[in-house]
């Protein structure tokens, strides 16, 4: 009984400080989503970019909260972090081409090279601009509707033209 309260008393303001420290960081991460999809709403950002950068700011707080929450607990950080970076980096590897679309997409939707309407001809493709997402743009032609993943358009020449 004596064991059971002396690793209680060692053990347990450990966990509830951890468990503070990740309830402390989830509210921190709702506060900068919040305040960074209002501000860049407020600037003038497309609806997609800023639903991007505040959630990649709410996840990249939580995690940070967990392996802080974690390692206050007694958790050894040092395995879980090079796992992540290794299982990333296989991950990046896998997912190299749809990265690349998701990348693509964030940069046509900030430098904004064509918009919604507009009339273009990319890799062999004809059409009007009907949909623009982080992943595909969606041309619609006369007989066809085609989905050009985004990185063909930032590694192919691109033709704003007129219909005719």
């Amino acid at each position: 009984m004596e064991e059971i309260s002396q690793v209680a008393s060692t053990y347990l303001p450990r966990i509830a400080g951890g468990l503070a420290l990740i309830l402390l960081f989830w509210v921190m991460a709702l506060i900068a989503r919040t305040m960074s999809h209002r501000i860049l709403s407020t600037v003038g950002g497309t609806e997609y970019i800023s639903k991007l950068i505040s959630s990649t700011c709410y996840y990249v707080i939580i995690l940070i909260g967990l392996l802080t929450g974690l390692d206050t607990m007694g958790v050894r950080m040092g395995p879980i972090i090079a796992s992540l970076g290794l299982g990333g980096f296989a991950l990046g590897f896998a997912l190299k081409d749809v990265i690349s679309n998701l990348l693509a997409g964030v940069l046509i939707l900030v430098h904004r090279p064509f918009k919604e309407g507009d009339y273009l001809v990319v890799s062999g493709c004809e059409g009007r601009v009907t949909e623009i997402n982080m992943r595909y743009t969606i041309l619609s032609g006369e007989d066809t509707t085609y989905m050009i993943p985004n990185a063909s358009i930032f590694t192919n020449p691109l033709q704003l033209k007129n219909p005719q």
